[in-house]
Protein backbone atom coordinates (compact mmCIF):
# COMPACT_ATOMS: atom_id res chain seq x y z
CA UNK A 1 0.00 0.00 0.00
CA UNK A 2 1.50 3.23 -1.28
CA UNK A 3 1.06 6.13 1.80
CA UNK A 4 0.68 9.87 -0.04
CA UNK A 5 2.81 12.03 1.06
CA UNK A 6 3.81 15.99 -0.01
CA UNK A 7 3.35 17.16 -4.08
CA UNK A 8 1.02 13.51 -4.63
CA UNK A 9 4.51 11.32 -3.92
CA UNK A 10 3.98 7.93 -2.31
CA UNK A 11 6.01 6.08 0.19
CA UNK A 12 6.62 2.32 0.16
CA UNK A 13 7.95 0.29 3.17
CA UNK A 14 6.86 2.99 5.55
CA UNK A 15 8.40 1.20 8.62
CA UNK A 16 11.85 2.04 7.59
CA UNK A 17 11.29 5.33 8.51
CA UNK A 18 11.10 4.35 12.49
CA UNK A 19 14.34 2.34 12.45
CA UNK A 20 16.91 0.85 10.76
CA UNK A 21 19.34 -1.88 10.76
CA UNK A 22 21.91 -0.03 12.96
CA UNK A 23 18.93 0.60 15.55
CA UNK A 24 18.63 4.15 14.73
CA UNK A 25 15.94 6.10 15.14
CA UNK A 26 14.30 9.00 13.50
CA UNK A 27 13.90 10.87 16.58
CA UNK A 28 12.00 14.30 16.37
CA UNK A 29 15.52 16.69 16.87
CA UNK A 30 16.22 14.89 13.35
CA UNK A 31 12.99 15.33 12.00
CA UNK A 32 13.27 19.14 12.68
CA UNK A 33 16.80 18.78 11.22
CA UNK A 34 15.36 17.38 8.09
CA UNK A 35 12.40 19.69 7.51
CA UNK A 36 15.24 22.63 7.29
CA UNK A 37 17.92 21.29 4.81
CA UNK A 38 15.14 19.88 2.37
CA UNK A 39 14.18 22.79 1.40
CA UNK A 40 17.51 24.26 0.49
CA UNK A 41 18.22 20.82 -1.38
CA UNK A 42 15.41 21.46 -2.85
CA UNK A 43 16.50 25.20 -4.12
CA UNK A 44 20.01 24.22 -4.80
CA UNK A 45 18.97 21.58 -7.31
CA UNK A 46 16.18 23.78 -8.95
CA UNK A 47 18.48 26.45 -9.30
CA UNK A 48 20.64 24.17 -11.61
CA UNK A 49 18.02 22.99 -13.30
CA UNK A 50 16.96 26.57 -13.71
CA UNK A 51 20.83 27.50 -14.98
CA UNK A 52 20.76 25.18 -17.57
CA UNK A 53 18.58 24.99 -20.85
CA UNK A 54 17.24 21.95 -22.19
CA UNK A 55 16.93 22.30 -25.52
CA UNK A 56 16.01 19.32 -27.47
CA UNK A 57 14.45 15.60 -26.52
CA UNK A 58 15.36 13.03 -29.30
CA UNK A 59 13.13 10.45 -29.12
CA UNK A 60 10.03 11.74 -27.06
CA UNK A 61 7.84 9.11 -28.86
CA UNK A 62 9.10 6.01 -27.31
CA UNK A 63 7.93 7.28 -23.70
CA UNK A 64 4.65 8.16 -25.85
CA UNK A 65 4.21 4.84 -27.30
CA UNK A 66 5.10 2.63 -24.20
CA UNK A 67 2.47 4.15 -21.75
CA UNK A 68 0.03 4.36 -24.73
CA UNK A 69 0.62 0.42 -24.15
CA UNK A 70 0.80 0.10 -20.08
CA UNK A 71 0.65 2.74 -17.39
CA UNK A 72 3.64 2.07 -16.51
CA UNK A 73 7.53 1.28 -17.55
CA UNK A 74 11.11 1.09 -15.84
CA UNK A 75 13.32 3.69 -17.20
CA UNK A 76 16.98 3.31 -16.59
CA UNK A 77 20.10 5.24 -17.28
CA UNK A 78 23.63 5.49 -15.71
CA UNK A 79 23.73 6.62 -12.13
CA UNK A 80 26.03 9.76 -13.41
CA UNK A 81 23.20 10.93 -15.66
CA UNK A 82 20.52 11.34 -12.66
CA UNK A 83 20.77 14.83 -12.72
CA UNK A 84 18.58 15.65 -15.89
CA UNK A 85 17.06 12.20 -16.92
CA UNK A 86 15.70 12.48 -13.48
CA UNK A 87 14.43 16.24 -13.86
CA UNK A 88 13.20 15.12 -17.38
CA UNK A 89 11.07 11.96 -15.49
CA UNK A 90 9.53 14.74 -13.34
CA UNK A 91 8.58 17.12 -15.77
CA UNK A 92 7.02 14.26 -17.22
CA UNK A 93 5.30 12.93 -14.64
CA UNK A 94 3.94 16.36 -13.36
CA UNK A 95 2.73 17.21 -16.99
CA UNK A 96 5.70 19.53 -18.52
CA UNK A 97 7.53 18.56 -21.30
CA UNK A 98 10.71 18.18 -19.91
CA UNK A 99 12.02 21.33 -21.95
CA UNK A 100 13.17 24.72 -21.68
CA UNK A 101 9.84 26.89 -21.39
CA UNK A 102 12.26 30.19 -22.38
CA UNK A 103 11.61 31.78 -25.57
CA UNK A 104 13.53 29.64 -28.32
CA UNK A 105 15.31 27.15 -25.81
CA UNK A 106 13.98 23.51 -27.17
CA UNK A 107 12.13 21.55 -29.13
CA UNK A 108 11.47 17.96 -29.42
CA UNK A 109 12.69 15.60 -31.61
CA UNK A 110 12.87 12.00 -32.42
CA UNK A 111 11.79 12.28 -36.18
CA UNK A 112 8.20 10.69 -35.34
CA UNK A 113 5.29 11.18 -32.66
CA UNK A 114 6.58 13.76 -30.65
CA UNK A 115 8.32 15.65 -33.28
CA UNK A 116 4.81 17.57 -34.91
CA UNK A 117 2.60 14.74 -35.41
CA UNK A 118 1.33 11.85 -33.24
CA UNK A 119 1.36 8.09 -34.40
CA UNK A 120 -2.55 8.77 -35.90
CA UNK A 121 -1.20 11.66 -37.77
CA UNK A 122 -2.98 14.32 -36.31
CA UNK A 123 -0.68 17.15 -35.05
CA UNK A 124 1.05 16.79 -31.45
CA UNK A 125 0.35 19.77 -29.06
CA UNK A 126 3.85 19.03 -27.52
CA UNK A 127 2.11 18.15 -23.98
CA UNK A 128 2.96 14.89 -22.32
CA UNK A 129 -0.19 12.57 -23.05
CA UNK A 130 -1.11 14.19 -26.38
CA UNK A 131 -0.85 10.93 -27.67
CA UNK A 132 -3.55 9.47 -25.46
CA UNK A 133 -0.90 8.15 -23.30
CA UNK A 134 -1.24 6.96 -19.70
CA UNK A 135 0.11 9.49 -17.51
CA UNK A 136 4.11 8.81 -15.87
CA UNK A 137 4.34 8.49 -12.13
CA UNK A 138 7.92 8.00 -11.63
CA UNK A 139 9.10 6.95 -8.73
CA UNK A 140 12.94 5.76 -6.64
CA UNK A 141 14.19 3.23 -4.60
CA UNK A 142 15.86 5.14 -1.57
CA UNK A 143 18.15 3.60 1.11
CA UNK A 144 16.17 2.22 4.21
CA UNK A 145 18.63 4.00 6.43
CA UNK A 146 17.49 7.14 8.81
CA UNK A 147 19.67 9.22 6.07
CA UNK A 148 17.94 8.03 3.51
CA UNK A 149 14.95 9.65 4.86
CA UNK A 150 16.54 12.95 3.66
CA UNK A 151 16.15 11.98 0.00
CA UNK A 152 12.80 10.68 0.26
CA UNK A 153 11.44 13.32 1.88
CA UNK A 154 13.23 15.26 -1.53
CA UNK A 155 11.91 13.13 -3.57
CA UNK A 156 8.01 13.20 -2.55
CA UNK A 157 8.68 17.31 -2.58
CA UNK A 158 9.14 17.10 -6.19
CA UNK A 159 6.12 14.43 -6.68
CA UNK A 160 7.97 11.10 -7.10
CA UNK A 161 7.04 7.65 -5.51
CA UNK A 162 9.43 6.29 -3.09
CA UNK A 163 10.67 2.61 -2.65
CA UNK A 164 12.40 2.20 0.41
CA UNK A 165 15.41 -0.44 0.19
CA UNK A 166 18.94 -0.93 -0.68
CA UNK A 167 19.99 -2.94 -4.02
CA UNK A 168 22.99 -4.36 -2.29
CA UNK A 169 21.05 -4.69 1.85
CA UNK A 170 17.37 -5.16 0.86
CA UNK A 171 17.55 -6.69 -2.79
CA UNK A 172 15.03 -8.94 -2.94
CA UNK A 173 12.62 -7.19 -1.08
CA UNK A 174 13.51 -4.19 -3.08
CA UNK A 175 12.77 -5.95 -6.17
CA UNK A 176 9.25 -7.33 -5.03
CA UNK A 177 8.66 -3.54 -3.93
CA UNK A 178 9.61 -2.35 -7.28
CA UNK A 179 7.42 -5.31 -9.06
CA UNK A 180 4.27 -4.25 -6.79
CA UNK A 181 4.71 -0.97 -7.45
CA UNK A 182 5.50 -1.25 -10.98
CA UNK A 183 1.95 -3.69 -11.55
CA UNK A 184 -0.26 -2.66 -9.03
CA UNK A 185 0.26 0.68 -8.21
CA UNK A 186 0.89 1.81 -11.95
CA UNK A 187 4.43 3.23 -10.58
CA UNK A 188 7.67 3.79 -13.11
CA UNK A 189 10.61 2.90 -11.02
CA UNK A 190 13.78 4.01 -12.27
CA UNK A 191 16.79 2.04 -11.96
CA UNK A 192 20.15 2.80 -12.62
CA UNK A 193 21.98 -0.22 -13.62
CA UNK A 194 25.33 0.30 -12.40
CA UNK A 195 24.09 1.94 -9.48
CA UNK A 196 25.89 4.09 -6.90
CA UNK A 197 28.72 2.47 -6.05
CA UNK A 198 29.62 0.55 -9.78
CA UNK A 199 31.11 -0.67 -11.72
CA UNK A 200 30.72 2.35 -13.96
CA UNK A 201 28.63 1.73 -17.18
CA UNK A 202 28.02 -1.95 -16.06
CA UNK A 203 24.75 -3.31 -16.78
CA UNK A 204 23.47 -5.26 -14.11
CA UNK A 205 20.49 -7.79 -14.41
CA UNK A 206 18.10 -6.15 -12.15
CA UNK A 207 16.20 -3.92 -14.68
CA UNK A 208 16.18 -6.84 -16.71
CA UNK A 209 14.41 -9.27 -14.53
CA UNK A 210 12.48 -6.57 -13.32
CA UNK A 211 11.17 -6.25 -16.92
CA UNK A 212 10.37 -9.76 -17.17
CA UNK A 213 8.41 -10.49 -13.95
CA UNK A 214 6.20 -7.65 -14.74
CA UNK A 215 5.85 -7.58 -18.58
CA UNK A 216 6.91 -3.90 -18.84
CA UNK A 217 9.03 -2.32 -20.66
CA UNK A 218 12.77 -0.92 -20.18
CA UNK A 219 13.18 2.48 -21.38
CA UNK A 220 16.52 3.74 -21.79
CA UNK A 221 18.16 7.25 -21.21
CA UNK A 222 20.97 9.30 -21.15
CA UNK A 223 21.89 13.06 -22.03
CA UNK A 224 24.78 14.83 -22.25
CA UNK A 225 25.69 18.69 -21.59
CA UNK A 226 27.20 21.18 -23.60
CA UNK A 227 29.81 21.79 -20.52
CA UNK A 228 30.33 19.40 -17.25
CA UNK A 229 32.06 18.58 -13.97
CA UNK A 230 32.99 14.89 -13.04
CA UNK A 231 32.52 14.38 -9.73
CA UNK A 232 35.66 12.51 -8.41
CA UNK A 233 34.51 9.88 -6.35
CA UNK A 234 31.60 8.62 -9.18
CA UNK A 235 32.17 10.52 -11.82
CA UNK A 236 28.68 12.11 -11.37
CA UNK A 237 28.01 14.71 -13.90
CA UNK A 238 27.20 17.99 -13.13
CA UNK A 239 26.62 20.50 -16.02
CA UNK A 240 28.17 23.99 -15.34
CA UNK A 241 25.22 26.38 -14.98
CA UNK A 242 23.78 27.34 -18.19
CA UNK A 243 25.07 24.56 -19.85
CA UNK A 244 22.64 23.60 -22.76
CA UNK A 245 21.14 20.02 -21.96
CA UNK A 246 19.99 17.19 -24.81
CA UNK A 247 17.97 14.75 -23.23
CA UNK A 248 18.24 11.23 -25.82
CA UNK A 249 15.09 8.62 -25.32
CA UNK A 250 15.24 5.09 -26.93
CA UNK A 251 13.25 2.54 -27.61
CA UNK A 252 10.87 0.36 -24.81
CA UNK A 253 12.97 -3.07 -24.32
CA UNK A 254 10.51 -5.63 -23.41
CA UNK A 255 11.67 -9.19 -21.96
CA UNK A 256 9.73 -12.54 -22.41
CA UNK A 257 8.72 -14.64 -19.71
CA UNK A 258 10.91 -17.13 -20.39
CA UNK A 259 14.60 -15.73 -20.30
CA UNK A 260 17.14 -18.30 -19.93
CA UNK A 261 20.38 -17.12 -18.06
CA UNK A 262 22.04 -16.85 -21.81
CA UNK A 263 19.59 -13.84 -23.09
CA UNK A 264 19.75 -12.09 -20.00
CA UNK A 265 23.36 -11.62 -20.43
CA UNK A 266 22.91 -10.99 -23.78
CA UNK A 267 20.44 -8.76 -23.22
CA UNK A 268 23.10 -6.73 -20.90
CA UNK A 269 25.32 -6.30 -23.21
CA UNK A 270 22.94 -4.81 -25.67
CA UNK A 271 21.19 -2.32 -22.98
CA UNK A 272 24.78 -1.24 -22.33
CA UNK A 273 25.44 -0.49 -25.89
CA UNK A 274 22.11 1.07 -26.10
CA UNK A 275 22.96 3.54 -23.17
CA UNK A 276 25.84 4.27 -24.64
CA UNK A 277 24.42 5.16 -28.48
CA UNK A 278 22.05 7.38 -26.71
CA UNK A 279 24.73 9.16 -24.73
CA UNK A 280 26.56 9.68 -28.41
CA UNK A 281 23.00 10.33 -29.96
CA UNK A 282 22.54 13.40 -27.42
CA UNK A 283 25.89 14.65 -28.04
CA UNK A 284 25.79 14.67 -31.74
CA UNK A 285 22.37 16.92 -31.12
CA UNK A 286 24.65 19.32 -29.20
CA UNK A 287 26.97 19.59 -31.91
CA UNK A 288 24.19 19.62 -34.64
CA UNK A 289 25.41 16.54 -36.19
CA UNK A 290 22.05 14.56 -35.40
CA UNK A 291 19.70 13.41 -38.33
Amino acid sequence: MTEPGPGGGGLRNSIYRKVTRSGRRMTAARQFLYALLVPLGLGLVRLWWWTCRVVRVEGQHHLDAALAKAPSLVPCYWHQHQLFCGKYLVDQSSGKSGLDDRPGAGKRGGGGPGDGTRADGKPDDGKPGATGRSPLNVGWLISPSVDGELGAMMVRRFGGHVIRGSSTSTGARALRDYYEALVKEDVSPVITPDGPRGPRFEFKPGAILLAQMSGRPILPMAYAASRAWLIKWDKFVLPVPFSRIVIAVGAPRYVPRVTDAASIARLQGELKTELKNLYGLARASLDGRAT
